[in-house]
């Protein structure tokens, strides 16, 4: 991975967009200029973008000055590349270089132009490269690159920092994604999860917020899987990161069998149902669980999480980061999960046995490890899929969704179709279930009656052992 260009580009009312400086200058970057300026920048005076760009990352940088907009983005030359990587790599130098470049001139020294920004940099280099590198050297090329807007140097400083060690599971990267997990998506993740494992068309419709990036990177991890030989098989999902008006010919032309994901703030683009499958859409404010997205499919049908997505996601805290699950609280329209928590500590379709069954103790290689058994049980099976084998997998037989998520993940990755076998009387089964729970639970409330209400919590343990 190297940068393969860098950009500058400002905005203005009465100018528009221009580009200041390219280089290579004969780099061919038409329209570049529209992506690095996401919609509604007026409510921004800085923030960091990612998009494509003719299959390359584009990282940028994002500043305002009295109705003034300067932004300066790299371009990555893998195209593989993903959000985190890329900003593990460049940004904290991507930060100086482009508050230097907007804000400096010849007469300013670097460090009165962004001193925090610059030390928070050099500490970060020197801890990634360790004592034995040249780092004055290194710290005065930087220095003169860019007080003198030197292209070509900032370009070779920027391709030094492939030196910088990345690693995937780091348990910082897994700590910060455990949190934003916990923090911002709650049970929505789980589904995230299935509609990416399925490799459909999924749009983020939020206010801009990086960390959006870093939650595309969390579910593309987690729908990825395992082959025999433990080398990863990545899910072919794939991750526009930022989009726009301008981006809807790329999105209608790309390949539906793969899928992708992508970010926008433009809501305008809900209003065309054939670009996308499913779409999440957060409340306008911050990021948080308590203020989940509304889930709505192209054909404007709402979904909502599961009681059974409310328990495998703490179930999932529990095993995966017990700091996390201790700290938990429930709200009042999940009080039915509690109680289900409080009376049997299990449930009958339990994501979170399967993901046990791994023995991974990392949450990402748990969920890469159990696609890989959903995989080859897929396989095995002939065409039909029955009750228990739909519960063994640790999804709800009865529900569309969980079935739908089967079969086009059968399709998808092994290449099959399948059938569900039930008997006849299986979609009587909960109907009849719940009737005689209701009858059980008035009787003995009505008749005060404890050996009646004994027999209803037999009755309801059974039903969900």
């Amino acid at each position: 991975m190297s940068v393969s260009a860098i950009v500058h580009a400002t905005f203005e009312a009465r100018e528009g967009y221009q580009i200041q400086k390219i280089f290579p200058e004969d780099f061919y970057l038409e329209g570049i200029e529209y992506a690095l300026f996401p919609s509604g920048i007026q409510e921004l005076d800085q923030c960091i973008v990612a998009f494509h760009y003719r299959n390359q990352l584009c990282l940028s940088k994002l500043y305002e000055r009295n109705a003034y907009f300067s932004s300066v983005g790299i371009l990555l030359q893998d195209a593989e590349i993903n959000f985190e990587e890329a900003a593990a790599k460049y940004l904290k130098l991507l930060d100086f270089v482009s508050v230097a470049i907007v804000s400096s001139s010849s007469l300013k020294e670097i460090n009165m132009v962004n001193n925090s920004v610059y030390a928070a940099f050099l500490d970060s280099f020197q801890a990634s490269h360790g004592p034995n590198y040249s780092f004055e050297e290194y710290q005065q090329g930087l220095r003169t690159a860019v007080l003198k807007q030197n292209f070509s140097a900032i370009l070779s400083i920027f391709n030094a920092q492939e030196e910088t060690l990345y690693d995937p599971f780091s348990p910082d990267l897994i700590r910060h994604y455990y949190f934003l997990i916990q923090s911002w998506l709650g049970p929505v993740f789980l589904m995230l999860y299935k509609y990416s494992m399925q490799g459909k068309r999924i749009l983020l419709v939020s206010s801009h917020n990086h960390e959006l990036y870093s939650i595309m990177d969390i579910i593309t991890r987690l729908s990825s899987a395992f082959d025999e030989d433990n080398r990863i098989i990545p899910n072919s999902l794939h991750k526009f990161y930022s989009v726009g008006l301008t981006d809807i010919d790329i999105l209608e032309n790309s390949n539906q069998e793969k899928g992708w994901i992508a970010l926008t703030t433009d809501s305008i683009l809900l209003s065309k149902s054939s670009l996308y499958d499913i779409a999440f859409i957060w409340p306008t404010g911050p990021l948080s669980k308590s203020c989940p997205p509304k889930i709505q499919l192209s054909n404007g049908l709402l979904l909502r999480t599961s009681y059974e997505d409310l328990l495998n996601f703490y179930f999932i805290c529990e095993k995966f980061n017990p700091q996390i699950a201790s700290t938990l609280k429930f709200t009042n329209h999940s009080f039915g999960a509690i109680l289900h928590i409080i009376l049997f500590n299990s449930t009958r379709f339990n994501l979170v046995r399967s993901l046990a069954t791994t023995n991974e103790t990392n949450l990402f290689a748990a969920f890469m490890r159990y696609n890989q058994l959903l995989i080859n049980r897929l396989n095995q099976y002939h065409d039909s899929i029955s009750i228990p084998d739909m519960r063994n997998l640790g999804w709800n037989p009865f529900r569309q969704l969980d079935r739908d998520f089967i079969f086009n993940v059968a399709q998808r990755w092994a290449k099959k179709y399948v059938h569900y076998r039930y008997p006849s009387y299986a979609y009587l089964m909960q109907p009849t279930a719940w009737g005689v729970h209701s009858l059980l639970l008035f009787v003995s409330i009505w008749r005060k009656s404890i050996p009646t209400m004994i027999l209803y919590l037999l009755f309801l343990k059974w039903w969900y052992s």
